[in-house]
């Protein structure tokens, strides 16, 4: 279930961030330097959500304005994630 358009729809989102950064770091600025929580919601895969690929809990919380954490609770890779019999390697 690959999703080809991932990196052109990051990059997007990133560019709007950025573009959020202060005037005077024109030309300087970083995703760091925008607001943060133009990030949230954004989805990993268009045709479906990050939680409807994996069994376990994913927690993230930005610290604006330069800090974004995740924590995932402990799990048994083969049986979190949901894959097709035939799969033998995944990319996380």
């Amino acid at each position: 279930m690959a999703d080809n358009g991932l990196v052109n729809r990051l990059n997007t989102k990133f560019i709007e961030v950025i573009s959020t950064g202060p005037a005077a770091l024109k030309g300087e600025r970083r995703v760091t330097d925008g607001d943060l929580d133009l990030l949230r919601g954004f989805g990993l895969h268009r045709a479906t959500s990050l939680f409807n690929l994996m069994s376990f809990m994913l927690k993230t919380k930005i610290e604006a304005p330069d800090k974004i954490n995740f924590s995932i609770t402990g799990f048994e890779v083969r049986h979190t994630f949901k894959a097709p019999e035939s799969a033998t390697t995944f990319v996380v």
